[in-house]
């Protein structure tokens, strides 16, 4: 399928193409490591990497990366739980939304803002793990849990063999805690289609992010 291009880049690594996000991006889309870099040049601290860890093996995820979802777009659930996230970034800050329905109740619905050096990235990786926390909260074991992303690219780093993204990493975690007792799945619903969920979950981001409030 085709990438979400907002968020991740092509690359050539040993002679071979790759696509993911790198945190650094190119011409008029840069991510947080390069805003990151620039910053710590500018006050000339030491060569660190930030957002990076050690690669951590992630064989043995206890969540599921529904890869058909990738070719449809589609909103499907037969969980009893289902949820909605979303970034959004503006000139100023980026933000992410979280919309759960438990049991066909009424949905609710909360969000937070970042910083303006995060990425589109970060924030829908950080959506998901607001997710995973709130639903280790109101759910019980064997639910059955469906989220939706409408980021391929935050998908894809969630499903790799092993991480070096510190925020991705503490997602996983958080995910494979939900996903010990419970069924855990998560697909990919395209942007802005006319979804009614998808489009209340994008304005809670968007709105987060415009808020005057300091970032969470």
């Amino acid at each position: 399928p085709s990438p979400d291009w907002g968020s991740c880049w092509g690359r050539r690594v040993k002679g071979r193409n790759t696509i993911g996000w790198d945190g650094i991006g190119l011409r008029g889309k840069r991510g947080h490591l390069f805003n990151c870099s620039k910053y710590k040049q500018a006050l000339g601290i030491g060569d660190f990497t930030l957002d990076k860890i050690r690669p951590a093996s992630a064989w043995g995820k206890k969540f599921t990366i529904c890869k058909s979802s990738f070719e449809e777009g589609t909103p499907r659930s037969n969980g009893n739980i289902i949820c909605y996230t979303d970034g959004s970034k503006n000139k100023s800050n980026a933000g992410w939304g979280v919309r759960i329905s438990c049991n066909r109740d009424e949905p609710f619905e909360f969000g937070g803002k970042l910083s303006k050096d995060s990425s589109v990235f970060q924030a829908e990786i950080f959506a998901i793990t607001k997710a995973a926390e709130k639903l280790l909260e109101v759910t019980v074991t064997d639910d059955d849990i469906d989220i939706f992303a409408d980021n391929q690219a935050s998908l894809l780093a969630l499903d790799q063999i092993q991480y070096t993204s510190e925020v991705v990493g503490n997602c996983a975690k958080l995910l494979n805690e939900l996903g010990t007792n419970r069924n855990v799945s998560l697909h990919w619903g395209k942007a802005h289609p006319g979804h009614s969920e998808n489009e209340k979950v994008d304005k809670v981001a968007k709105e987060v992010a415009m808020a005057t409030n300091t970032p969470t």
